[in-house]
């Protein structure tokens, strides 16, 4: 008897392997389509994926907790203050919860502000803290809120007039803060003292900071050619953003002090 042989037997199945090799890979080309037609809204809709990430961490000087600031997702523009400690997140400052649902309405100063620092998110961002890491102090629609970071909510605190990049002192009792161009000092009880002004020219640049003793509150103007560093004392009359008083110093562009 004669044996038939059948050449073509293996011939489906690998005709089969073939034809799913070309779908792998043209779902794999339709995949990589997609994900780059995708692209261009993703990248928007996430502010260049910035929003949900992390960033402008403080650790306390006792090494216990880490202050940040975090959107609530990738899609999410609003800033949250939060809090790492013992292993554990806390939430310190909600602007939907305090704002109650309203709309940022934000100061023109703090506008500028955020467009020279290029700042794509809304709500909290931008936090500083006292020496201890104890008391966090930030602006939302112009006023001036300050929390607490070993308990209690945050509060908001009277101010003159709307509030840009808010600094607390070291021993935490007072926040300098600019407002229309000058230089203001208030207290946790809302105890407000204008302690610099800007005249002429003169344009205040810079954040404002407070020496160690929180006696001195201090921001550089600019003026022509010129810096100046307007400072004040505790018990002093406000100086003006100019040289030629002893609360005022001036130096020339590149010129160490």
């Amino acid at each position: 008897m004669k044996r038939q042989t059948n050449d073509t037997t293996n011939t489906p199945a690998a005709n089969t392997d073939a034809d799913t090799d070309a779908d792998t890979d043209a779902d794999t080309d339709t995949g990589t389509d997609t994900n780059a037609a995708l692209f261009p809204e993703q990248f928007a809709r996430t502010r260049r994926f910035s929003l949900g990430v992390p960033r402008q961490f403080t650790v306390s000087p006792d090494g216990r907790r880490v202050l940040f600031v975090r959107t609530g997702s990738g899609s999410d523009p609003v800033g949250r203050l939060w809090q790492h400690e013992a292993g554990e997140e806390r939430l310190l400052a909600d602007p939907v919860v305090l704002m109650g649902g309203d709309s940022e309405d934000v100061p023109e100063e703090e506008r500028l502000r955020r467009e020279r620092a290029r700042e794509r998110s809304t709500g909290v961002v931008g936090y500083a803290t006292d020496g201890a890491a104890r008391l966090a102090a930030f602006a939302l629609s112009g006023a001036l809120w300050v929390v607490p970071t070993d308990g209690g909510g945050a509060f908001a605190v009277p101010t003159a007039g709307p509030v840009v990049d808010p600094r607390p002192s070291p021993d935490g009792r007072h926040i300098a803060y600019v407002s229309g161009h000058s230089l203001h000092v208030v207290g946790l009880d809302g105890d407000d003292r204008q302690v610099a002004r800007a005249e002429g020219r003169t344009s205040p640049t810079g954040s404002p900071s407070m020496s160690p003793r929180s006696r001195w509150a201090a921001r550089a103007a600019t003026g022509g050619r010129r810096t100046a560093a307007a400072s004040w004392w505790r018990g002093s009359t406000p100086p003006r953003w100019r040289g030629g008083t002893s609360a005022t110093r001036r130096t020339r562009p590149g010129r160490r002090r």
